[in-house]
């Protein structure tokens, strides 16, 4: 997709970005970059780069990165949340044990803007959307993390596209009964493909193995096979390594019933 590009701004040059419901204004100078952002809360399907208005700058508030005189080409990477989501499923249900079930999960990027060359810089991460925060877990062994308004669903023909959002492929396995009411899903482990019309995360494999035990999670490295991505965009946060993952098992309880 070619929002994700690079993009060389001469000085005087203004350009705008909007990704769902988040607009982003780059303006250049002789040796500086201004940066400006707003939400339109009701557009949700825009995903376009040009040239910005003049009119449109006097009434927004810039940040300002001195960034020397050279040469240097702004870029916007679509990258997963700082923290893990809580994910609820469109209903209620049970796995029995012994059974999978897979759903989609749509989950708002956020957008990592960096000066790229030689020396490259990251100036911002942006949420294209604000999640609420949310408490997941015990008291002493729980964890913050985001709350999606979206909820999980079984097909993916219902599930809305939205240039914003990414969709993760969660496969679910138990090995007890499992009444799956909500699922702490660990994002910093998801890189994020482009397809034609969308953005795909690796697919997500949780093993229920009882209300006491840990879950076991796993990380597929290469784009799902039930997508046309073929570009890796970004990268993950952290690395999807199972013995990372087992360490803190101890601190992390998956699933929970409410």
């Amino acid at each position: 997709m070619r929002v994700w590009k690079p993009r060389a701004l001469k000085p005087g040059q203004v350009l705008h970005w909007q990704i769902g419901p988040l607009k982003i204004w780059i303006r250049r100078t002789q040796d500086e970059l201004h940066l400006a952002k707003e939400r339109a809360v009701e557009d949700e399907e825009t995903l376009v780069v040009g040239e910005a208005a003049t009119e449109s700058e006097e009434k927004l508030e810039w940040d300002r990165w001195v960034v020397g005189e050279a040469d240097r080409a702004v870029q916007f990477v679509p990258v997963m949340p700082d923290r893990p989501v809580i994910v609820r499923p469109e209903s209620d249900f049970i796995i029995p044990a012994g059974g999978e079930a897979a759903f989609f999960v749509s989950i708002p990027v956020w957008i990592r803007i960096s000066i790229v060359g030689q020396r490259p810089v990251t100036l911002r991460e942006v949420p294209t959307v604000v999640l609420s925060k949310s408490w997941f877990g015990g008291p002493a062994s729980g964890e913050l993390c985001y709350a999606l308004k979206t909820k999980a669903r079984r097909s993916l023909e219902t599930l809305p596209i939205r240039p914003h959002r990414v969709i993760c492929p969660v496969r679910n396995f138990a090995r007890e009964e499992l009444d799956f009411k909500r699922l702490c899903l660990h994002v910093e482990h998801l890189k994020i493909f482009g397809s034609k019309t969308h953005l795909w995360t690796n697919q997500v494999e949780v093993t229920y193995r009882g209300e006491e035990q840990l879950a076991q999670i796993d990380f597929a490295d290469a784009a799902p096979a039930i997508s046309d991505a073929k570009e890796l965009i970004s990268e993950s946060r952290l690395p999807a390594v199972k013995g990372i993952l087992r360490k803190s098992f101890s601190s992390l309880k998956a699933f929970s019933g409410i």
